[in-house]
């Protein structure tokens, strides 16, 4: 059978081996339709009152999601600073504020691909920056319209202060990340949500276990969220635990722009240091990483919880191989050879079926997740079940 991940713009077709039982719940669907950007959005907007919402507002604060909680931001944010500028709003009072903001700076090709050349070339784009005492954003604090523009994903309001207006992104289902549909949450539906989603960690993983299962495929959830290392392990927020720690766990994406920002380079490069040293001294895996008492997703830190419940990881990054980055990775897995038992990079299918072979013999079953944290969108989108 053949396995269509999400991947990059075109998606990436698997042939799997004879013997291989792969289970997919949710598929990739080739030719998904994807809305208009603009037309999903101003359809929510007109559903929720906006025109009336802006009347007497002048300091607009729009918090919109970091690269921990991505979604097709560049389809729909153009078009929301239009209609607050038509609607009297200074185009120099247009500002956005990615939402938490503690892992990069909101700058660079990053930012570009996240958001759109128009958002970072013509409004005001910082990280959120809280306050002591947990005290919200001073500008977020001071605006008299707050507006959150995020996807729609378990637990993505849970931990942001008050709004007066929410839109939610649904991805669809194509190889790329793309908008199904736009609705819009109002103010009072904030605490009802945050009720019904109880008070776990909006950044902690989801409490699934992979008990029927040998190896759990997951993605990168495609472009513009796969080009690094550091974006793609999102989907581990999203991943299963293994029911022991004999079962493999791979992450396949394109890694083109390399690991990712430097802070996460020099994590990822002390976790794998870290790592080594305690294989070599005979000791279990132990790297502190408590991700359900997690305030941020930490994407080091998710790498250094799955070394220590998985018996194997995965990275399947065909693209990675030609960054500059990867002589940073390949010389510590070089130098790791004990971490490089449990840790493996792999650049072709064939690669990533032999190491799968290897810990798991000829016949397995396998549960893909190929739209990675995509496929956790809580949001009915057109051809779901």
């Amino acid at each position: 059978m053949n396995l269509l991940l999400s991947f990059q713009h075109r998606g990436l077709e698997l042939n799997v081996p004879g013997g291989v039982e792969v289970r997919a719940a949710r598929p990739v669907e080739p030719e998904a339709a994807a809305l208009k950007g603009a037309e999903a959005l101003g359809a929510a907007l007109d559903g929720a009152g906006f025109a009336g919402l802006l009347a007497g507002r002048r300091r607009p604060a729009l918090v919109i999601g970091d690269f921990t909680w991505p979604a097709a931001y560049a389809e729909v944010l153009p078009e929301l600073a239009r209609r607050l500028i038509e609607a009297g709003i200074r185009p120099t009072r247009v500002r956005f504020l990615a939402w938490p903001g503690t892992l990069d700076r909101v700058l660079g090709r990053a930012a570009i691909r996240r958001y759109g050349e128009r958002v970072v070339g013509e409004h005001e784009l910082r990280a959120w920056k809280p306050k002591p005492g947990g005290q919200p954003d001073a500008e977020y604090a001071a605006a008299d319209l707050r507006i959150a523009v995020f996807p729609d994903l378990p637990g993505a309001l849970d931990a942001l202060p008050a709004f007066d207006l929410a839109l939610l992104l649904a991805p669809g289902r194509g190889p790329e990340t793309r908008i199904a549909g736009v609705r819009s949450l109002p103010a009072l539906a904030q605490k009802e949500q945050a009720v019904e989603d109880g008070a776990r960690s909006a950044f902690s993983p989801r409490e699934r276990v992979l008990a029927e299962a040998e190896a759990y495929l997951t993605t990168g959830g495609g472009a513009p969220n796969d080009a690094t290392l550091e974006e793609a392990l999102l989907a581990l927020r999203f991943a299963p635990r293994p029911a022991d720690a004999k079962r493999s766990l791979a992450l396949a994406f394109h890694g083109g722009e390399g690991l990712g920002s430097g802070l996460f380079a020099r994590d990822l490069d002390g976790l794998l240091e870290q790592a080594e040293e305690a294989l070599a001294r005979g000791e279990a895996l132990n790297l502190g990483a408590d991700l359900a008492q997690s305030t941020h997703w930490d994407p080091a830190a998710a790498l250094a919880s799955a070394l220590c419940a998985w018996g194997r990881v995965i990275l399947f990054a065909p693209e990675l191989f030609e960054h500059e980055d990867a002589e940073l990775l390949g010389e510590r897995l070089a130098e790791s050879p004990r971490l490089a038992e449990r840790l493996h990079w792999v650049g072709e299918a064939d690669e990533l079926w032999a190491k799968l072979a290897e810990a798991h013999g000829p016949k397995y079953a396998i549960q893909a997740e190929p739209l990675g944290w995509r496929g956790s969108s809580v949001f009915p989108v057109p051809g779901s079940e």
